[in-house]
C-alpha cells in the first residue's frame, strides 16, 4: 500500500523509546500510521538505530520494534519505521486513528459541498451557506468533489450538484448515495426548474433553482426551518 494514502493520527499520544534495556525516553507522537511514526522530543537517537517503542494512543497501548529512519536534531524530530507489526498492534493503531477521525468529524462545523462549473454560483452559495451557519467546500469538477467528500476529517452533510453536468449528475448522485449515504443530495437547476432523471429520482433529496430563496436552500440541505433562529433569518432574507 502507498504509505502516502494511509490514514494517520496527528499530534495525539505519547511514545516511550528504548535504545538500551531499561532506559526509556519520552516523545510526543507527531503523527502515526500502521507503518511508522514521527516523534517530537529531544533524544540521542541516530539513523539506523533499532529501538523498542511503547505507544500510548487514546487509551490504546502498543509495543513494537522500530528502526530510526530519520532524525532532525534542530527540530527535535525523529521518524520511525515499524518492523514486523503484529495484527494486534496494527488493529490498535487503526482504532486510535478512527477515534480521532470520528472526534474531528463531530467537532467540525457542518459543511456543504458545492459542485458547480460557474465560480459566481459557487461563491454565492458559499455566502448563503455561511448565513445559515454552514461551511462550504467549493468544487469545479466531479473528481475534485469525490475526493473532497472522501476526506473524513470534514463533516460534509450535503452536496449540491450542478444540473448542467448532464449524465455526470446521474453517476455522481449514485456514487454519493452508495459511498456516503449520510449526505443529502441536492440538484441545482437554472432559472427553469428541470426534471430529475428517472434513474436517480428516488436518490435525490431535493432540487433547487437559481436564483434560490434562502428558505428553500435551508430545507434542501436539511435545516429545520421551524428553528427560531433559522426561521427569522429565512423570513428576513426572502422578503
Amino acid at each position: 500500500m502507498d504509505r502516502r494514502n494511509q490514514p494517520r493520527l496527528r499530534s495525539s499520544g505519547t511514545a516511550w523509546i528504548s535504545r538500551t534495556p531499561g532506559r526509556w525516553d519520552e516523545f510526543v507522537v507527531r503523527d502515526i500510521s500502521t507503518t511508522g511514526a514521527r516523534l517530537l522530543g529531544s533524544s540521542r537517537l541516530h539513523e539506523g538505530d533499532l529501538v523498542g517503542a511503547r505507544l500510548e494512543l487514546r487509551g490504546e497501548s502498543v509495543e513494537l520494534v522500530a528502526e530510526v529512519v530519520r532524525t532532525d536534531p534542530q527540530r527535535a524530530e525523529a521518524a520511525l519505521l515499524f518492523r514486523n507489526v503484529t495484527d494486534a498492534a496494527r488493529a490498535a493503531i487503526e482504532h486510535a486513528i478512527e477515534l480521532q477521525i470520528d472526534e474531528a468529524r463531530t467537532s467540525a462545523a457542518s459543511t456543504v459541498l458545492v459542485l458547480h462549473s460557474d465560480p459566481g454560483v459557487r461563491q454565492a452559495l458559499e455566502r448563503e451557506l455561511s448565513r445559515l451557519g454552514r461551511g462550504a467546500t467549493l468544487c469545479a469538477t466531479s473528481l475534485e468533489a469525490i475526493r473532497a467528500v472522501d476526506d473524513r476529517a470534514v463533516n460534509h452533510v450535503a452536496v449540491i450538484i450542478d444540473a448542467t453536468l448532464g449524465d455526470r449528475v446521474v453517476d455522481l448522485v449514485a456514487h454519493f448515495a452508495d459511498a456516503h449515504p449520510q449526505l443529502r443530495r441536492v440538484v441545482l437547476f437554472g432559472e427553469q426548474l428541470g426534471t430529475v432523471d428517472s434513474r436517480i429520482a428516488r436518490r435525490v433529496d431535493a432540487v433547487l433553482r437559481a436564483p434560490w430563496r434562502i428558505r428553500a436552500l435551508s430545507r434542501a440541505i436539511g435545516i429545520d426551518v421551524t428553528d427560531s433562529s433559522i426561521a427569522l433569518l429565512a423570513t428576513d432574507l426572502d422578503d
